[in-house]
């Protein structure tokens, strides 16, 4: 996929394949992005642990939402809202 996206409109953080901010904080919610990932579609990154260090190393506030995420997955959890049961 090129910079322009799949609508033919130049990608803005966040809309990579057509992603739009709810529709990654939905998944987020319902378990299926972990935090660092959920971080990494807002952005419109695809990013592996490497990348993700020398970026956050760049960017104080991205190092920290890191940070944050890698702390609570490594407590044994992700912050996820409770599935909605119905």
């Amino acid at each position: 996929m090129d910079e322009r996206g799949t609508e033919g409109q130049r990608s803005e953080p966040g809309h990579q394949a057509g992603l739009t901010f709810e529709v990654i904080l939905t998944r987020w919610m319902r378990g299926i992005y972990l935090l660092q990932d959920a971080v990494d579609r807002l952005l419109g990154l695809e990013l592996d642990d490497a990348e993700r260090t020398v970026l956050a190393n760049k960017h104080p506030w991205l190092y920290g939402a890191y940070s944050y995420a890698r702390t609570v997955q490594i407590r044994g959890g992700d912050l996820k809202f409770p599935k909605h049961r119905g």
